[in-house]
């Protein structure tokens, strides 16, 4: 019995470096420069104000430094299972994107869709890392834990590049675990610069330095109510003093390879 030859493959002719459409295929790029260190003079009061909604938990701003107080604020409610900043500090991951839409999105965004929020990180050119550990987690470089003024230098693009959606480039992704990790810094002060983090590398290494971690609560903390109020800036504050901070110290964010 004889059969017909299988159809041709519609890739057999496409040229490469080239998209279905014939269009030259783009990469993302992952030019990573690490900003940890970065040191800002003399405060603003649009910084003092950013810093008064940091400390204060206040949900307000432009939309990377509404994104740190959140990441900070469900810290705090235990709900690290639906969206958490990673060990290093460097990326966050939303773990469970039904829960995200309904529990965080509706309460902290005007975006009530997955969709819009991820397209608010395009804007702000937050990249996404595709494999390994991180796969899944946005990163941009002034994105950083702890440090919610750098996050201020992060510019909206009006018009997200081309109609072209960019291909994964892993092998240029950046490794976060190399790095100094970064941690939650709750002391600022009112004028003069602001101190990166190269400082407390020894306490957040250290698995025998002191001090509680904002993230390790215990179950009784879980268990908090939140009390939302309104400021006169109308934004969202929770009251989280209710929450009981557990006994694992800064070292609980060690790097695995200062080990």
């Amino acid at each position: 019995m004889m059969t017909s030859p299988p159809p041709p493959s519609k890739n057999k002719n496409r040229k490469p470096g080239l998209t279905a459409k014939g269009d030259r295929r783009q990469y993302v790029q992952h030019s990573y420069s690490d900003r940890s260190n970065d040191v800002i003079q003399n405060l603003t009061t649009s910084d003092e104000n950013t810093l008064r909604l940091y400390k204060e938990d206040s949900v307000g701003g432009p939309f990377p430094i509404k994104l740190h107080i959140v990441l900070k604020v469900t810290e705090k409610l235990g709900q690290q299972h639906i969206i958490s900043w990673l060990p290093h500090g460097r990326s966050f991951m939303i773990h469970r994107p039904r829960e995200f839409e309904e529990e965080v999105m509706g309460k902290f965004f005007k975006q009530t869709k997955l969709t819009s929020f991820r397209r608010q990180l395009n804007l702000y050119d937050f990249q996404r890392i595709t494999h390994g550990r991180d796969a899944g987690s946005y990163y941009h470089e002034l994105f950083l834990r702890g440090r919610p003024l750098l996050a201020k230098r992060m510019i909206r693009r009006k018009v997200k590049g081309t109609k072209i959606r960019a291909s994964s480039s892993p092998d240029d992704e950046p490794n976060f675990y190399t790095m100094t990790f970064m941690g939650p810094i709750t002391d600022f002060p009112s004028k003069g610069p602001v101190p990166s983090m190269d400082h407390r590398q020894d306490q957040l290494l250290n698995p025998m330095s002191g001090g509680n971690h904002p993230g390790s609560m215990s179950m009784q903390g879980r268990q908090g109510q939140e009390n939302t109020t309104t400021d006169g800036s109308g934004s969202r504050q929770f009251d989280t003093s209710s929450l009981q901070h557990g006994g694992l110290g800064a070292g609980s964010l060690q790097n695995p390879l200062h080990q």
